[in-house]
């Protein structure tokens, strides 16, 4: 629930590579395969806080026109 409660608020999200959440969100979250490289992104994106502001635009506006609980309930539905 945390990828779609982060991105729905617009948040920048930041997790471990999943390839689950490529099906979801290919350029909406930053993905990490280590400390070493989150601190890399995390200090990036301190540098860069437009782009902090742009993925969570995109973020949002994908998760409120794919991801709400009616989407995914009728999703669910339709695939019985």
């Amino acid at each position: 629930m945390r990828v779609f409660e982060i991105t729905g608020c617009g948040g920048l999200l930041f997790t471990e590579e999943i390839p689950s959440i490529n099906e979801y969100f290919s350029d909406e979250v930053e993905n990490f395969s280590d400390v070493r490289e989150l601190k890399e992104k995390i200090k990036y994106y301190l540098e860069n806080n437009s782009e902090i502001e742009e993925i969570g635009e995109r973020a949002m506006l994908k998760s409120h026109k794919e991801h709400t609980y009616f989407i995914r309930a009728k999703k669910l539905v339709e695939n019985l």
